[in-house]
């Protein structure tokens, strides 16, 4: 008889490298390590000893390498629990306030929490990095409603929610939003996105208020979330947050974004001022050590003239494409040309635009594609930007992998440095010139003034 094909067996990388990389942080109580940390630190309440911690999470690590499952990680790691002594009732002292009190340890049902919320908050991680990767082509998300038996009221309100992959909301409601949360998300381009909606209030119209009805009608998304905010209190450190009232407060933040936990740790720390020095300190020294010799610059600085950044604002699928409407307009400027947006048949991905050349037919016209272009009055998105470029290795490799299919694709590929810090521009250039020189004749570095 042939072997059982199992289909769970695939290791989800990014979630994997994201439990890998937690590190141990014991916690009396599960105050103890709060929102943020979480996406940073392995932690299991009144599990103080690292050892034993250690242990547990290699546990969480093995199942998701291996696709096993709950049952699976309970038989190996319960045995080895209750030989270390860690089950049942105990009495232990609050490392707060010295006081012995009596604790509840290891259960089959704190087993279960353990795996489950290890489990769903690391592929909630691995998820975000997938949707950071896409977003240029899927720049939308969804949230979907739970797969659970019986769904919570609490997060009934976020079913069907429609915004933009960098809307600050997925900050904290990027789920699962609670212990036992099956909620979800699927990300979508524009158009799957406007469908979505047009069927979403064809079953129940009611769920949704008279503009978003009229907005679907018009072709637009432009939810405005009524999301009541609540100051949650860490009855521990008198630590206060606000949170969106439906949040359990320990999953109330991103569990992809580690680089913000570790910025919003070290604030907590040191302070809002201490975050911004250091930030001004590296960003001047490093703007200090980056140069451009041998590579291909253009300033861009000018104003575009409006009327051209409407003609070049939408692609041959009609999808509008604003920030590199206007720096395709800037570039017309500079280089005294004319750009047409790209409407030509292609296998594989198309490039932006064609560069208009009237000696020639134009399916001769050279091609361009832009890199990196940003709003460049949307500070939130342009942090968010920079700091999905720092957040982690696969990112970085995402970004590589884009850089190569541009330069497959275009005869010119602009890369607009003028939003990133000084750090990612380092690490842009230290790539191209890693390239061949072929590759790096095809690249233009775009600076401000």
């Amino acid at each position: 008889m042939a072997e059982q094909i199992r289909f769970n067996t695939l290791i989800d990388r990014a979630a994997f490298d994201f439990l890998k990389s937690k590190k141990l942080l014991p916690g009396f109580s599960h105050y103890d390590v709060w929102l943020y940390e979480h996406a940073v630190a392995f932690t299991v309440a009144k599990m103080m000893d690292k050892d034993m911690l250690a242990e547990t999470k290699a546990a969480v690590e093995v199942a998701i390498a291996n696709g096993t499952g709950w049952h699976t990680f309970q038989k190996q790691l319960k045995p080895y629990l209750m030989a270390r002594g860690w089950w049942g009732e105990s009495v232990m002292l609050d490392p707060v306030d010295g006081a012995a009190k009596t604790v509840r340890l290891g259960s089959t049902r704190r087993l279960r929490t353990i795996f489950h919320t290890n489990f769903h908050t690391a592929h909630a991680a691995g998820r975000w990095v997938r949707v950071q990767a896409a977003k240029e082509e899927l720049p939308y998300l969804k949230y979907l409603p739970s797969v659970a038996g019986e769904r919570r009221e609490a997060h009934k309100r976020y079913y069907n929610l429609i915004l933009p992959v960098e809307h600050e909301l997925w900050k904290q409601i990027f789920p699962p939003n609670g212990y036992g949360c099956l909620c979800g998300v699927i990300q979508l381009s524009e158009k799957q996105a406007l469908r979505e909606r047009r069927e979403d209030i064809g079953k129940n119209p009611a769920a949704f208020t008279p503009e978003q009805i009229e907005n679907s009608k018009q072709g637009r998304l432009d939810d405005k979330p009524d999301i009541k905010m609540v100051e949650a209190v860490n009855p521990r450190t008198g630590q206060v947050v606000r949170i969106p009232a439906d949040i359990t407060p320990s999953f109330a933040h991103n569990h992809g974004d580690r680089l913000g936990a570790l910025q919003a740790l070290f604030g907590q720390k040191h302070g809002n001022d201490a975050v911004e020095k250091m930030i001004a300190e590296r960003e001047a020294y490093l703007s200090g050590k980056v140069y451009f010799t041998g590579l291909n610059t253009v300033n861009l600085y000018k104003a575009p003239p409006e009327k051209e950044v409407a003609r070049l604002d939408k692609d041959a699928s009609g999808n509008s494409r604003r920030h590199e409407a206007e720096t395709a307009a800037q570039w017309q400027q500079a280089h005294g040309v004319r750009l047409e947006p790209y409407d030509l048949e292609k296998a594989g991905g198309k490039p932006d635009f064609l560069i208009a050349d009237q000696d020639l037919p134009r399916s001769q016209w050279q091609t361009i594609d832009f890199m990196f272009t940003e709003d460049p009055g949307n500070e939130f998105k342009i942090g968010k930007f920079n700091q999905y470029f720092a957040d982690t290795a696969s990112h970085w490799t995402d970004q590589v992998k884009q850089i190569q299919k541009h330069l497959a694709k275009a005869d010119i590929v602009p890369l607009d440095l003028r939003r990133l810090n000084a750090l990612n521009r380092a690490k842009v250039l230290g790539y191209v010139l890693s390239l061949p020189q072929e590759q790096q004749d095809k690249i233009y570095i775009i600076l401000g003034k």
